[in-house]
C-alpha cells in the first residue's frame, strides 16, 4: 500500500494488479497514480450529478427556487431538522449537533465564506444548538456552495458535502422532499 496524505484522508489505495506483481514501482508512478485516484474522485460527483440529476427527480424539483419566486426555503430546513435532529435543537450526535446536526467542520466553513466576504460576524461551536443561528449557516453555505438555488442540490450538499455522492445521497433526497410534499 502506498502512504501518502492523500491515503491517510481517503483510506489506503491499493496498486494496480501489474504494480504489485512484477517489479517495484518508482516514485513518480506512486505520485501520479495518486494524482489520477484524486482527479477521479473530484471528478465523479460532479459529472454524476450533471448526468443523472433529470432521471433522478421531478422537473420541479431539479429546476432553481430562487428569491422571487415565492419558495419556502424554511419548509426545506424544517425537512431537513426533522431528519437529522426530530427537530430537536440541543441534539447531539457525536460532533453533530444542533438542529440540523451541524459539525465543526462547517461552523469553520462558514466562518471562512463570511471572511471572504468581508464580513466580521462569526459563529462558535456553540451556535450549533442555537436553532435561527443553525438555519443561518444553512443559508451560507447553500449561497455560497449552491448560487443557483437548486433545491435537490441543497440537500444534497447538507447531507453528503461539497463532493457527494447520487447514490449515496438519493434516498435522503426522496425522504426529504415527500416530508416536504413535493
Amino acid at each position: 500500500m502506498v502512504d501518502t496524505p492523500f491515503c491517510r484522508v481517503f483510506g489506503q489505495v491499493s496498486k494496480p494488479y501489474f504494480m504489485k506483481q512484477y517489479r517495484k514501482e518508482t516514485k513518480l508512478e506512486s505520485i501520479v497514480y495518486q494524482v489520477i485516484i484524486t482527479l477521479t474522485l473530484i471528478a465523479l460527483p460532479v459529472f454524476g450529478h450533471a448526468a443523472t440529476t433529470e432521471q433522478a427527480l421531478p422537473a420541479e424539483v431539479t429546476e432553481t427556487a430562487g428569491d422571487g419566486d415565492g419558495f419556502d426555503w424554511n419548509k426545506l430546513i424544517d425537512a431537513i431538522a426533522h431528519f437529522e435532529s426530530k427537530g430537536n435543537a440541543r441534539a447531539v450526535n457525536g460532533q453533530y449537533v444542533g438542529l440540523l446536526q451541524i459539525s465543526p467542520v462547517l461552523v469553520r466553513e462558514c466562518n471562512n465564506i463570511l471572511k471572504a466576504r468581508g464580513e466580521s460576524k462569526r459563529y462558535t461551536l456553540k451556535d450549533r444548538y442555537n436553532a435561527e443561528k443553525s438555519r443561518e449557516m444553512f443559508a451560507i453555505i447553500q449561497s455560497h456552495h449552491n448560487p443557483s438555488n437548486s433545491i435537490e442540490r441543497a440537500i444534497r450538499i447538507w447531507k453528503g458535502g461539497i463532493g457527494y455522492s447520487i447514490r449515496k445521497t438519493q434516498n435522503y433526497v426522496n425522504r426529504v422532499l415527500e416530508r416536504m410534499g413535493l
